[in-house]
């Protein structure tokens, strides 16, 4: 049996953090003095009030233990939950129907990469923002940055981090859980630093370097542009990206124990 209230608990915290990602569109937006950073507010407000609704419900059991199922069940709720929240910004601003809006916002948070716009050029730049850091929040995994932020989650922690990660064993999560998902999302915004910089190298805008750099390093594949990494001349950007792509591919789990001192796993995992 499953523990329906700590579950609401757990959901509700992994909401409350999705709404506030919206801080960074929202951010990009007010710089290009878009409208539609009316509708980031608007999407973050219904996120934190939703996920605030959710944790008042399941309070009582925030200190009861988390079992298997109830992890497998916040894992799966919360990617769903996350990504319906995400369609919030496009539905609103009514540059997409519904539908539209949902199937752009699952196609980023699960790193797919299809689409439904023809046209990018017609698109404010926030929601071109949206659209790539979706993709680079699902690379990861936001479940995993909740177990970074929320240490006191203990036991429920390790099996949260287990079901979203794949490549490390229940006995190397059990003592330091909170810290091994902070070195993941360490590796991850390091490799974040490095392919940016290399980005701008080509002498392309930061806006747009930043944007590939979320959707290269997540291996989703969203871009700025109609003909997506077709914008480019010459042969720099593709090899690039390539090369990131590819280790985004490799599970950061596999990352993590090359940064920790067992470089042979990299290649024992080829």
């Amino acid at each position: 049996m499953v523990n329906p209230r700590l579950i609401l608990y757990l959901v509700g915290w992994i909401t409350l953090l999705t709404g506030g990602t919206f801080i960074f569109p929202i951010i990009c937006s007010f710089i290009y003095e878009e409208e539609v950073l009316v509708n980031f507010f608007e999407a973050a407000i219904v996120s934190l009030l939703f996920g605030g609704l959710l944790m008042s419900l399941g309070y009582s059991a925030r200190h009861q233990e988390t079992r298997y199922r109830d992890s497998l069940a916040v894992v799966g709720i919360s990617w769903f939950l996350i990504s319906c929240i995400g369609a919030l910004p496009y539905w609103f601003s009514g540059n997409l129907d519904v539908w539209g809006a949902a199937f752009e916002s699952f196609s980023g948070f699960s790193s797919t990469g299809a689409t439904n716009i023809s046209d990018l050029s017609s698109y404010p730049k926030g929601l071109l923002f949206w659209r790539c850091f979706s993709q680079y929040l699902g690379g990861m995994g936001i479940v995993v940055l909740m177990v970074a932020v929320l240490p006191f989650l203990g036991v429920g922690g390790q099996l949260l981090l287990k079901n979203e990660l794949s490549g490390l064993s229940h006995d190397k999560l059990k003592p330091r859980v909170a810290q091994i998902a902070k070195t993941l999302w360490m590796v991850y915004l390091s490799f974040t630093v490095v392919l940016l910089f290399l980005y701008l190298l080509s002498g392309e805008k930061f806006f747009d370097s930043l944007c590939l750099t979320f959707s290269t390093l997540s291996t989703g594949g969203f871009a700025n542009w109609n003909n997506s990494i077709g914008h480019y001349n010459g042969y720099y950007v593709p090899i690039v990206t390539i090369v990131f792509m590819y280790l985004g591919s490799i599970s950061f789990a596999i990352h993590y124990q090359v940064f920790t001192g067992n470089p042979r796993s990299f290649f024992l995992n080829l």
